[in-house]
C-alpha cells in the first residue's frame, strides 16, 4: 500500500510485489481487482500461458497499416522475478 501513499494520483493505490501476494492477500485484492475492472459475478479469467515461440514479432505487423498506434504491456512477472514495483535498478537491468 506503500505505493498508494506515495502516489495519491495513483487510481487503485495498492499492488502484488510477488507473484505470493495475490494468493496471501486474495481476500483484500480480489475485490479491488473486481470493482476496478468492472468485473462482476463467479466471472474467472483463464489464461494459456503456451505462447509459442518467435509467433508474435513485430516484423509481422502489416507494413500498409497507417496511424496504428500499440502498446505490449509487460506488468506481470517470470518465475524467479519480482514483480515491477518490487524490482531494483539491478534487477531490472539484469531482466
Amino acid at each position: 500500500m506503500m505505493g498508494g501513499l506515495e502516489n495519491d494520483d495513483s487510481s487503485v493505490g495498492v499492488y502484488a510485489t510477488r507473484p505470493e501476494d495475490y494468493d496471501q492477500y486474495s481476500f483484500y485484492l480480489e475485490p479491488l481487482i473486481r470493482e476496478y475492472h468492472g468485473i462482476h459475478g463467479d466471472t474467472r479469467q483463464e489464461h494459456d500461458w503456451n505462447v509459442p515461440v518467435g509467433k508474435f514479432r513485430l516484423t509481422n505487423i502489416n507494413k500498409n497499416l497507417k496511424n496504428v498506434s500499440m502498446r505490449a504491456r509487460v506488468a506481470r512477472n517470470v518465475k524467479g522475478w519480482n514483480l515491477p514495483p518490487r524490482m531494483s535498478k539491478s534487477e531490472r537491468l539484469k531482466f
